[in-house]
């Protein structure tokens, strides 16, 4: 595997991983804002 095929790969599995990564911390805030909500109430 030449230098710029292992960039390439890098560049796509960290793309993913901050990707993957919002996606679980926006759920956790909407969740934490109905608990959050709901406590209130």
């Amino acid at each position: 595997m030449d230098k710029k095929s292992k960039i390439l790969l890098w560049v796509v599995i960290i793309g993913s991983v901050i990707s993957v990564g919002l996606t679980f911390y926006k759920t956790i805030i909407q969740n934490d804002f109905e608990v959050v909500n709901v406590s209130e109430e």
